[in-house]
């Protein structure tokens, strides 16, 4: 006899691939609104608004297959990117994947996802060190390691794997299954996991979690430079960041960053003018 457990915060999913990594199917979901639910992206048109001139092509745009509803479940493949880790001493960060991971979070909040209902976890504190750096205008993302995220969730969570390499060395801290349980099990809506399948493959933990993401076709390959892809069209974040609760936007052309009220900004300001999308956040202020 299987003794059930019923949870309330994942759905179905998520929570499948924690039955399957660890908890031997004893999960259940509580009702059908945790096992159905989904993030929910309030303008998820601004990205393709963005795009008025058509610089990316549709079959490029990887974006979207994040933001469809029923992805509840990515893992982003960047081995064709590619995506290399680099080590100095114990230093180890892969800066290529940090700027996939930038590209994301930039854009669900450009969407409308409250920055408090994002989570990006890293298993290298100098992984995390490259989120500090170019997310610091966003303050109420939450940037932890594996462990840092035990008793907290969020709608979504990126997990940065970082390790990708030649030599197949996934490191120690890949190996702690407990870690990776934790890290996975604390999304509620989406969980995106970015990292090299190439790698993860030469992981024995790891065979029953590969098998699964193939078999439900939750892997998405990345090509040669799509690194680049988004870069362009979320340019204009560096110097407009809109905040997650609509009240202010940051100014942060240079290193001093501050606050200008929605009130000392127009239509007509330089900043706005580069983007349709940013004049169409302001008109929905009014």
């Amino acid at each position: 006899v299987v003794e059930l457990t019923y949870q309330y915060r994942m759905c179905s999913d998520i929570m499948l691939l924690s039955n399957k990594l660890c908890y031997e199917g004893r999960l259940k979901c509580g009702n059908e609104k945790v096992a159905n639910q989904f993030l929910n992206i309030p303008f998820p048109n601004r990205l393709t608004e963005l795009n008025e001139n058509n610089s990316i092509d549709e079959s490029n745009r990887w974006m979207d297959k994040i933001f469809d509803k029923d992805n509840k479940v990515i893992f982003i493949n960047h081995d064709k990117v590619p995506a290399v880790e680099t080590c100095n001493g114990d230093k180890i960060e892969n800066r290529v994947e940090a700027k996939l991971i930038i590209q994301i979070i930039k854009s669900l909040i450009l969407c409308g996802v409250d920055q408090n209902s994002i989570g990006i976890m890293a298993f290298y504190r100098a992984q995390l060190r490259l989120f500090y750096r170019s997310l610091s205008n966003y303050k109420d993302l939450e940037i932890l390691t594996a462990d840092q995220f035990q008793g907290r969730d969020k709608d979504c969570v990126i997990i940065s794997l970082v390790r990708s390499n030649d030599r197949d060395a996934a490191g120690d801290l890949l190996k702690e299954w407990r870690r990776v349980n934790v890290a996975m099990t604390r999304a509620k809506s989406k969980l995106i996991i970015v990292g090299s399948k190439k790698l993860m493959s030469t992981v024995p933990q790891f065979e029953g979690f590969m098998a699964l993401i193939n078999q439900k076709k939750w892997i998405m390959d990345l090509n040669e430079g799509d690194d680049q892809i988004y870069s362009n069209l979320l340019e204009f974040t560096d110097e407009s960041i809109i905040s997650s609760t609509g009240n202010t936007i940051s100014s942060t052309g240079n290193s001093n960053s501050t606050d200008i009220s929605i009130n000392k900004i127009n239509t007509q300001s330089k900043v706005i003018k580069k983007t349709l999308v940013v004049k169409n956040v302001l008109d929905e202020l009014k």
